[in-house]
């Protein structure tokens, strides 16, 4: 009990500093770019935020959360594999097709 309860500590602070990382390099880069927010980028911004959404959605659950835990959060896939009770092999498989899918989602979504 108290081991999951350790582990469960543990991860929350590494999720929170992980999200700390992300906060400062977003207000870094904020105060780096002049540009203004102009309708035009924010219709962009939505517009690249909505096939991200969509294909996050489309993908299986496990899927997606392996996908979030190895990116959002910065566990390594062993990690991941421990904590979802997976395969190593199982977690790079849904990993790479998670970014496959996203990679896919883009080319539909922005055609060059």
């Amino acid at each position: 009990m108290f081991t999951v309860a350790a582990n469960l500590a543990t991860d929350h602070l590494r999720v929170e500093g992980r999200r700390l990382q992300i906060l400062e390099r977003a207000a870094d880069e904020h105060f780096l770019t002049t540009e203004e927010i102009t309708p035009e980028r924010i219709a962009s911004g939505r517009s690249e935020l909505s096939w991200v959404v969509e294909a996050l959605g489309r993908m299986p659950a496990r899927q997606r959360r392996v996908l979030l835990l190895y990116h959002l959060n910065g566990q390594t896939q062993r990690e991941i594999a421990c904590q979802l009770g997976l395969g190593l092999s199982t977690v790079r498989a849904d990993l790479k097709s998670a970014i496959g899918a996203l990679v896919d989602a883009r080319r539909r979504a922005m055609p060059s």
